[in-house]
């Protein structure tokens, strides 16, 4: 279907589903049928990305300093915050420039850790956030988009049910699993997620459906809202070493549903 349109096609079968046409997905509310953000520039031929979105585009600034190939090791915290007089701050934020020298900034307002999924937690645990087992001291298309209503239709009642008596099950493998988080707090997220899921009935499944060249068409599925918790931690006193990921993927039964 490479060349085709696709969209007639795919809207009368979400029609069939009960799922409406969303034309703004981005206002609050995700459920329907859209089309998904694309980082191709027909055009002009070209891939887009985040030099071209946010960087060139104000790069002469004077007031902007940009430090290529750097690798952030550690943020130091305001010395102040630990009397009370001040909030948990950052003060100083310590980099690897790309000549190999150690170089620390100093910020005069507030610092934006924007690292990724994979990068921020280990730079937290390495400013001493984080996992309290841990002795920091000797580490240095198109989309469619369903809720429960619509992925689980009459079998929805029997669904809620079975989830909210596994609650207690699930609080208790993933406290024990995490070993950062108490049962508590991880009890209460995972409530206010199930109200989420079943009385505010937000999506909590996407299949983004794109032609193809060698296929008639293809259908990827990510789940929105899993209970599987996974975790991402320091394991070496070089800020460069890999990271020790463990996703979890599917340790409990509501994410294989």
């Amino acid at each position: 279907m490479m060349g085709e349109e696709v969209m007639s096609s795919f809207k009368q079968t979400c029609g069939v589903l009960d799922l409406p046409l969303n034309e703004e997905p981005n206002t609050g509310s995700m459920r329907g049928l859209t089309v998904f953000p694309k980082t191709i520039e027909q055009a002009d031929n070209f891939k887009e990305d985040a030099g071209r979105a946010y960087y060139w585009l104000v790069s002469k600034r004077p007031n902007l300093d940009s430090y290529l190939e750097s690798f952030v090791e550690n943020m130091i915290w305001h010395p102040e915050w630990k009397n009370g007089d001040i909030g948990r701050t950052t003060s100083n934020v310590i980099f690897v420039g790309a000549n190999g020298m150690r170089s620390t900034i100093i910020a005069n307002r507030e610092v934006i850790l924007s690292a990724g999924s994979l990068r921020s937690p280990l730079l937290l645990e390495r400013s001493v956030v984080g996992n309290p087992s841990t002795n920091f001291t000797s580490l240095g298309g198109y989309a469619a988009y369903f809720n429960v209503e619509g992925a689980f239709g009459q079998d929805l009642a029997a669904f809620n049910a079975s989830i909210a008596s596994s609650l207690k099950h699930y609080t208790e493998r993933t406290a024990n699993v995490s070993g950062v988080i108490d049962s508590v707090v991880t009890e209460k997220l995972f409530r206010m997620q199930c109200d989420l899921i079943f009385k505010n009935k937000i999506p909590i499944s996407d299949f983004i459906v794109s032609p193809a060249g060698t296929s008639p068409i293809t259908i990827e599925y990510w789940g929105l809202l899993p209970f599987s918790c996974g975790s991402i931690h320091i394991n070496s006193s070089n800020a460069s070493a890999p990271a020790n990921i463990n996703p979890n993927y599917f340790m409990l039964d509501y994410d294989m549903y």
